[in-house]
Formats: structure tokens, C-alpha cells, sequence
């Protein structure tokens, strides 16, 4: 008796020296089950999801702090619906499969996903490779379904592969599943594979980011707003998917090779980003007369002419522009962007903001701001 009566009385010196845990325990007594659960939510939203395997997740914690919160954390299914994997050794694959099939079973079966499954860049081979390809077979299918049922929740889904787990069955198996729920597909680093990937073809597609792909094909693309390539191989470019995505918001294209895009009429793009080469026949038949944002990063001062000449842009409609190079150029080079940059400094009227790269082509901008372009400068200051 005087053990328990001595713990009550430290109890009570405790709450006097700190009231608020009496009240903090108070509110957690009487708050309703949907308020707690709401605000786990924001801790969802909030958190990165950034953490080691092995370790909890900031939303894992919840499960740790009394039975109430374990039982209301786990019925809500929104709380496990973002599964996000990172390989960084070939060992890690049995864990991250066991952490896909907690997040999967605890989001019940109507939940849509967010998935992401990366590998290291240094992801090496492994020395049992039968052993590693038949544990990533399982993890694969993990996250698919073994028939494809857990892909039908995917709301948005990102894969970013290096050579050290280059499996183009398994991973064309993957993604070739239906998905009508998806919204975002973003795809990277399928240039090591034996063969093209196929991707999913979901209608109501919104978001597309392809790099370094070896594709069979596009997915639908006429519901995509916002589309970011990048190709080193021009052949896996569906130059006919890129024309259908007439509700374009944001295109953003990084290529180093000739191509031409088909005739098209972008009505609702606001943002254009163009990296690399830019050819005479690249852009010359889109039309895009509400753009809003251009960044130009050309590997040559042809790159700038090319854009100018386009008569589907109104470079008058401008907003921000972002102009330069992607590499070092050397001081005779810079001469040859004197004047396509002149031009687009005199066509490009409407700018607010405007963003340059590199030293060199600030001092270029800076040089005909004050000689040939100088009524730009007074205009805007």
C-alpha cells in the first residue's frame, strides 16, 4: 500500500508541476474517433515518407503510442495507401516485399495507391542472380497483384531502375496490367533492357514523365496536362501520342537528336520547357497561342532561331522565360547568340521575369539590354 500510495503521490507532484498533461490526456479521453483520425491525415500529408528500412514510418508511430490511436490508425485505410520503396542493396528485397504486402493489406481493398519503387544508381548484381531475379519477381508481383488486382487501385505510380535490376519481363509484366484509376506515370531509366517495355493505357491519365525509355508504345495521352520527356534514342518517341495531348498544360521535352513534332494545336499550354537540340522542322508546326513560360537550355544559337521562327508561338504573350545553355561553350561560341537572343529579346515584349544561366549569357543580355535592346530595359524597370 505505502508503494502505491508513494507512486500516486508522485503522480499528482507531476501533474502539479505540469498541469497540462492532466488537460493533454483530457482531450485525448474526449476527442471523437473521426477528429484524431483527421488529424492523422495531416501527418500523412505532411510526412516525406523518408526513413530506413527496418525502421518505423512517422504514420508506423501512431501504432505505438496506446490501443486507441493503434485501432483507429489502422482503419484508416488512407494512412497505408502510399507505398514507397527504395533499393539500395539487392539483400533489402525480401524486406521491402514484406513492407509492400503490410501497406497493401492494412489499405483494404478499395483504397487507390500511390507506388513508387526506385534502385540505387550503384545497385550492383548480385552473386546468386537466380536467387535475386525470383525475390524480385515476388516483390514485382506484390505490388502488381499476381492477376493484376492491386494495380487496379494505382493512382499514380513511379519506377526508376538502374542496370542492377534491369528485369524487362518481370517489369513490363508490372506495368502491363489495367489501370483505370491511374493519374500520374512517371518511368525512368529502361534503356539497359533486353527488349521495349509496354506500358498501362489508363483513360483518365494526367500526368507523364518518360526518361530514358525503351517503349513499345505511349499510353493514352489525350487526357494528359502536364507531359515530361527526355530520350537519347529518338525511335521510342511517339511523336503521334505527343500531338493527340491537346488539353497540354506543361510540356517539357530533352532531347539531343533531330526530331519534328506533328502538326498540333496546344490551346491550353502555359509552359514550355526545351532542352538540347532544337531543329529547324522540331517545333515549326505546333501551335500554342496562350504560352505563358518558355526555357530554352540549347546546345546551339541555331536552337533560338528555330524557336523565334515558329510561327504557332506568340513569343508577345510571355511571362517568364528561362534562356542559356546545357554545357560549356567557349567565348566564340557566345557570339554566335548575339543575335537570336537580340531577337527574342525584341519579340518577347511582355516579360516580368526573366531567368539567365550561366555567366556568360548574362553578360550577353545585360550588354544588349543597355545597347541595341535598351528600350526593353527602360520599359521594364
Amino acid at each position: 500500500m505505502a508503494g502505491v500510495l508513494s507512486s500516486s503521490s508522485s503522480h499528482g507532484n507531476a501533474m502539479k508541476s505540469n498541469p497540462n498533461l492532466g488537460h493533454t490526456r483530457s482531450l485525448n479521453d474526449f476527442l471523437p474517433n473521426e477528429l484524431i483520425s483527421l488529424t492523422f491525415e495531416y501527418l500523412f500529408y505532411d510526412s516525406e515518407e523518408e526513413f530506413e528500412l527496418g525502421e518505423p514510418t512517422p504514420i508506423d508511430t501512431l501504432l505505438l503510442v496506446c490501443k486507441r490511436w493503434y485501432n483507429i490508425a489502422l482503419t484508416n485505410t488512407l494512412l497505408w495507401s502510399r507505398i514507397e520503396i527504395f533499393v539500395k542493396d539487392v539483400l533489402e528485397i525480401d524486406s521491402w516485399t514484406s513492407y509492400a504486402a503490410s501497406r497493401i493489406r492494412r489499405s483494404g481493398s478499395s483504397q487507390l495507391l500511390d507506388v513508387t519503387f526506385e534502385t540505387a544508381w550503384n545497385l550492383g548484381f548480385p552473386k546468386d542472380k537466380v536467387a535475386h531475379y525470383a525475390a524480385a519477381e515476388v516483390l514485382l508481383q506484390t505490388l502488381s497483384g499476381p492477376y493484376g488486382e492491386t494495380s487496379t487501385r494505382w493512382k499514380s505510380v513511379t519506377v526508376n531502375v538502374t542496370r542492377g535490376f534491369a528485369m524487362a519481363d518481370s517489369i513490363s509484366k508490372l506495368l502491363s496490367f489495367p489501370t483505370p484509376h491511374l493519374e500520374a506515370l512517371s518511368v525512368s531509366g529502361f534503356y539497359d533492357v533486353s527488349g521495349p517495355i509496354t506500358l498501362p493505357n489508363p483513360p483518365s491519365l494526367r500526368l507523364l514523365n518518360l526518361t530514358f525509355c525503351r517503349l513499345n508504345r505511349f499510353p493514352n495521352t489525350r487526357a494528359v496536362t502536364h507531359m515530361e520527356l527526355a530520350t537519347d534514342d529518338i525511335t521510342f518517341w511517339d511523336v503521334g501520342a505527343i500531338a493527340e495531348a491537346g488539353l497540354l498544360q506543361s510540356l517539357s521535352l530533352d532531347c539531343w537528336h533531330e526530331y519534328a513534332l506533328l502538326p498540333a494545336r496546344y490551346p491550353f499550354l502555359r509552359s514550355l520547357h526545351l532542352r538540347g537540340r532544337v531543329g529547324s522542322r522540331s517545333i515549326i508546326d505546333i501551335s500554342a497561342p496562350n504560352l505563358e513560360e518558355l526555357t530554352l537550355q540549347v546546345d546551339d544559337s541555331e536552337g533560338y532561331s528555330n524557336v523565334i521562327q515558329c510561327p504557332g508561338l506568340d513569343l508577345r504573350r510571355l511571362r517568364y522565360a528561362h534562356i542559356g545553355w546545357p554545357h560549356r561553350i567557349d567565348n566564340a561560341s557566345i557570339e554566335l547568340y548575339l543575335q537570336p537572343v537580340r531577337e527574342f529579346l525584341n519579340l518577347a515584349t511582355g516579360l516580368r521575369t526573366l531567368e539567365l544561366e550561366h555567366r556568360p549569357m548574362a553578360t550577353l543580355v545585360f550588354k544588349l539590354l543597355t545597347t541595341h535592346c535598351r528600350h526593353l530595359f527602360q520599359e521594364h524597370t
